[in-house]
């Protein structure tokens, strides 16, 4: 338990470095240079100058002075060989949010406090001067907001600069905020790390998910997959659509029971088969990674379960025929769904299908299926797993 506890502090650590970085790089109007992990957590570096900020996010722990002495001690250290070197000097800044004890660090720091508490007779020889330089250049900042109020921050700017409502300034701007932070900071070479605030917003600025396992670590499954349900298929975007499509990338360790089992799923929220159907329909639904036998199997298990299907072949060695698959269905055919083989195959079913069509495409990796968004509702949806299918449909 207590390492699942430290794990959970690490998380937000880190969490909170980028939040911090992103909330930066929002509000940056000047187009300033920011280096992730640079000297510090965030380097940023003005036409004039340059601050190199250390982030302390203790939610559960009392603030003492000893919580940032090394920080303190590593900064000063900088300062004196910039200065002994004859280097440009940097401002240094210390940016912390505490369970409590803020107010044990004094309002104003003076020399004999930084020299008393954060520095030893076994460093480097320094002057009284060389502190007093130091300390303008210095500064702590004690009150800063917790990880959900600058989280909160964040997705307020990002809704009046990007212009969206709080869904798609989560997942989809802030998302790929995140992602982009968290792939600048593991970068090896420092000048791979470097960014503009203008080039960050210009990057974020896209409709496509680039979801990894650091945003779930924000949003447990439970909680992401019923907001994916809300937003795509209990609300008014979710219109009722005579022909949806369900695009499912699947590890191609999945097992056919699995498979079966998400199908028959989603064909029993959405074909209507009933005789008072004017207009009765079944879904489409295509597996992506799914190995050709495997496939064929897959086929096989539901025919001799007797679930009625169609796939575009009509007889052993015929051709594909878009105009099969999707030919109009009858209560009394019993098909319950539409399978279709291969992605090469959707694009002719598409123009065949003249009813008012849907595509859902859920992804684990990257999204695999660029149609004409123009021409046909689709929506790009994230999973880990495909039973996170069944929360959201």
């Amino acid at each position: 338990m207590g390492k699942s506890r430290n794990a959970i502090d690490t998380l937000n650590g880190y969490f909170y470095q980028f939040d911090y970085t992103i909330l930066q790089l929002l509000q940056d109007a000047k187009n300033n240079e920011f280096t992730i992990e640079g000297i510090e957590d965030v380097d940023i570096k003005t036409a004039t100058e340059k601050t190199a900020i250390q982030l302390k996010y203790y939610s559960k722990t009392e603030y003492n002075h000893s919580v940032i002495k090394n920080t303190v001690k590593y900064m000063f250290d900088d300062f004196m060989a910039r200065k002994k070197k004859s280097q440009h000097l940097i401002n240094y800044k210390i940016y912390g949010h505490y369970k409590a004890g803020s107010d044990k660090l004094p309002e104003k720091i003076d020399a004999n406090f930084i020299e008393t508490k954060f520095l030893s007779s076994k460093d480097t020889a320094y002057t009284p001067d060389d502190i007093q330089k130091f300390l303008e250049l210095f500064n702590i900042d004690n009150q800063a907001s917790d990880i959900e109020e600058q989280k909160k921050t964040i997705i307020s700017i990002i809704k009046s600069k990007f212009h969206c409502d709080d869904f798609d300034a989560d997942y989809f701007y802030y998302a790929n905020a995140l992602k982009m932070i968290r792939n600048l900071a593991i970068k090896q070479n420092i000048d791979e790390r470097r960014i503009t605030s203008r080039c960050f917003c210009k990057a974020i600025d896209k409709k496509d998910y680039l979801f990894d396992k650091w945003f779930l670590e924000k949003k447990t499954i439970d909680k992401y997959c019923k907001e994916m349900k809300n937003r795509y298929f209990q609300s008014h975007l979710n219109i009722d659509s005579r022909s949806r499509f369900f695009l499912i990338e699947i590890p191609k360790d999945t097992s056919i029971p699995e498979m079966k089992d998400v199908l028959l799923y989603i064909q029993n929220k959405y074909s209507k088969l009933s005789k008072r159907e004017p207009e009765p329909c079944v879904p489409y639904i295509y597996f992506h990674n799914i190995k050709k036998s495997t496939l064929i199997d897959f086929k096989q298990s539901l025919y001799e379960e007797n679930h009625k299907f169609v796939d575009g072949y009509d007889f052993l060695g015929a051709k594909f025929d878009a105009q099969s698959i999707s030919r109009p269905i009858s209560a009394k055919d019993s098909i319950e769904i539409r399978i279709i083989s291969e992605l090469n195959q959707l694009k002719s079913i598409l123009q065949c299908d003249k009813h008012t069509k849907k595509i859902h495409q859920f992804y684990m990796t990257k999204i695999y299926y660029k149609g004409n968004l123009e021409q046909i509702n689709q929506d790009n949806i994230f999973v880990k797993s495909i039973d996170d299918i069944k929360k959201i449909v």
